[in-house]
């Protein structure tokens, strides 16, 4: 009986696939590359003119933009009105001498929202993020097109205070909202490990139990590396932060396809069949990466936990060649009945996390003194002393692909 379109989408069902269909299948592609898509083996650079602003991007966006509202009498946007922009965008609001000031609304093409005041063209004052369809929203400050100052976060009928300086937010809420890197979960594998080997040598003399006591300590061990090797590897002092960040701001985004191939078996669960990596081909890159002083205040703390990411911008071209190139990897290694697609962001030397100190590198950040408190059990106490003793800090690297 042929299986209805509910039926094949339910994990409840097991899907068949056939391995031969599934090898013809991975051999399509979206045939010749065009011209606008870079070849695989290209080396991207940065763009010639590295002194474009925004003001700059915003020109190249507004070229062939439609607007629909008020003019003064020197045939300046002016008044209320709506400009689409050519990649999709648009705002909504209030112009003064064609610039946008006052309340408006701005729509990317991501489809993040803002809404609040303007002022010279530039986010300025209070004003609120959101992707549209979304429930959660950011509500704070800006200060000539950057987040500064205090705001709040909501999430349905959750809401929760942040703090940006210059565009770089502040963890404040307890300074551990990563459950002191996962201190309690050690210390409550500790005590499992502790109740199989009492039970062990008083109660049953088993050796089983032994095993498990085993596990649990082994596993305790393997877990505070695994969630503090992220900053005990990395620690540079405050005096070499700016130098980290700016060379890291001169270098090209490594951008990696990835799919994984995969199906249902009869009892609904994921069985994964293979994974295939390409890279992502690009020409012509834009560093618009926070100045180091954004974070300038790390430098008067005695420790921080300093997280990096890797936001990415494209530009109307560049997402033309990227949706034919993503389209054209999926179909190539489509050997399951389902996939799933991740673009991996990296760049050479870069970092997840860091420690970053003043003065001399606290003892209790050292990794081999970590280590020698992993195995007498006290990874958890050095944790919390860590995470009390440090301020959580969050970097946003910004790479806009040209071309």
């Amino acid at each position: 009986m042929e299986k209805t379109p509910d039926q094949i989408t339910s994990p409840l069902i097991y899907e068949y696939h056939d391995p031969e269909k599934q090898q013809n299948a991975a051999g399509q592609n979206l045939g010749q590359r065009p011209d606008y898509v870079p070849n695989v083996d290209t080396i991207p650079k940065p763009l010639a003119v590295q002194m474009i602003t925004k003001a700059v991007l915003k020109m190249i966006n507004e070229a062939g933009s439609k607007y629909e509202g008020g003019h003064n009498a020197k045939g300046l946007r002016h008044g209320q009105g709506k400009c689409t922009y050519r990649d999709g965008s648009f705002y909504e609001g209030i112009w003064v001498e064609d610039k946008r000031e006052g309340q408006g609304k701005f729509k990317d093409i991501d489809g993040v929202q803002y809404e609040g005041s303007w002022l010279n063209d530039l986010r300025h004052g209070l004003g609120t993020t959101q992707l549209v369809g979304s429930t959660q929203s950011l509500t704070c400050p800006y200060y000539m097109d950057k987040k500064h100052g205090y705001g709040y976060r909501t999430n349905g009928k959750n809401k929760t205070e942040c703090i940006f300086y210059y565009d770089t937010e502040v963890v404040t809420e307890d300074q551990n909202p990563d459950y002191f890197l996962w201190a309690p979960a050690n210390l409550l594998m500790l005590i499992i490990a502790v109740f199989f080997a009492f039970m062990a040598e008083w109660c049953y003399e088993s050796g089983f139990l032994y095993i498990f006591a085993a596990i649990f300590y082994v596993g305790a061990i393997a877990e505070s590396f695994l969630n503090t090797e992220k900053y005990f590897k990395n620690q540079i002092s405050a005096a070499q932060i700016d130098s980290y960040i700016n060379s890291s701001r001169d270098k090209a985004p490594e951008l990696t396809m990835h799919v994984q191939n995969y199906h249902l078996n009869n009892k609904g669960k994921r069985v994964c069949s293979d994974e295939f990596s390409e890279k992502l081909a690009y020409s012509e890159y834009l560093d618009l990466s926070p100045l180091p002083e954004t974070i300038g205040y790390i430098k008067q703390v005695g420790m921080s936990r300093l997280d990096f990411n890797i936001d990415l911008e494209f530009s109307v071209p560049a997402t033309q060649s990227k949706e034919w190139q993503e389209q054209d990897f999926k179909l190539r290694n489509n050997k399951d009945t389902h996939q799933e697609y991740t673009l991996k962001k990296n760049f050479e030397n870069y970092k997840e996390g860091a420690v970053v100190y003043n003065g001399d590198a606290p003892l209790y950040a050292n990794r081999l003194v970590h280590f020698v408190f992993s195995i007498f059990t006290f990874s958890w106490l050095i944790r919390v002393i860590f995470v009390f003793r440090s301020q959580k800090v969050k970097y946003n690297f910004k790479k806009y692909i040209a071309k």
